[in-house]
């Protein structure tokens, strides 16, 4: 922060610096941030900026779920020489981010909206779920303001594959759910067949799109009447997957 405070600041020897008058701004209720969904596996901190003294940010947020993969400048640094953006590591799951103005009595972002930055993370098992460990704000003379922030942001699910789970609950009724992971948005079909192979009903035959989804089976077939106790089967179909999975009714 003091690297960026003085980026521009020549003083000839023996010459006092000359001491900027500053606004009376309280900066954490100014200077506001949230995580927003991006596309698949990218979410981005934003920035909503009411004030004009704001110096620099310091923000150490924690990703827990998947792998961090990366952390870029959001599209509101893009181009801007005149900003310095880093990030630095600390722990597993765990990064630094630091955004500073360059320049003597330059603010930072003054009265601006917009994504300062940008994640991408692996898939993985579960979502992965972004949530602020820490917040400090500095004003253009460098003094120091934390910012509380509860929230967190689960990010939608994103498959490593496509796969079929099995229904629970197994027996069951009347009625079960199926639970299915789409590694990329497709047309997808699901129907119910009994032990003799004979189809019972189609649960779903339509576009999904990329992530964990849900149909249940209430134990009736495509006219509405209910089956017997029994062995079925499920099946998905979709590109390049083909799985069945037997599940009991029990009356």
């Amino acid at each position: 922060m003091i690297f960026s405070m003085n980026w521009d600041r020549v003083t000839p020897a023996g010459m006092d610096m000359l001491v900027a008058v500053r606004a009376l701004e309280n900066l954490p209720d100014l200077v506001k941030f949230e995580v927003v969904p991006g596309s698949e596996n990218v979410m981005s901190i934003v920035l909503k900026n009411q004030a004009v003294t704001l110096k620099g940010i310091h923000i150490v947020v924690d990703v827990e779920g998947t792998e961090l993969v990366k952390v870029a400048p959001g599209s509101l640094l893009a181009n801007r020489s005149d900003i310095f953006f880093g990030t630095l590591p600390s722990e597993k799951g765990t990064v630094d981010i630091c955004i500073a103005a360059l320049g003597t009595d330059a603010p930072l972002l003054a009265k601006a909206t917009g994504e300062i930055a940008r994640f991408t993370v692996a898939p993985g098992e579960k979502p992965a779920v972004v949530r602020f460990k820490t917040i400090d704000l500095r004003n253009l003379d460098n003094k120091n303001t934390e910012v509380v922030v509860a929230d967190k942001y689960e990010a939608p699910f994103v498959p490593k594959a496509t796969a079929l789970m099995q229904n629970f609950p197994n027996p069951f009724n009347p009625t079960t759910v199926l639970t299915y992971d789409m590694a990329s948005a497709g047309q997808v079909t699901i129907q119910v067949f009994d032990v003799s192979g004979r189809l019972i009903r189609t649960l779903l035959d339509a576009r999904a799109e990329l992530g964990r989804h849900q149909v249940a089976w209430d134990g009736k077939d495509a006219s509405g009447s209910s089956v017997p106790s029994g062995i079925y089967f499920y099946r998905m179909k979709t590109s390049g997957f083909d799985a069945t999975k037997k599940m009991i009714l029990v009356r």
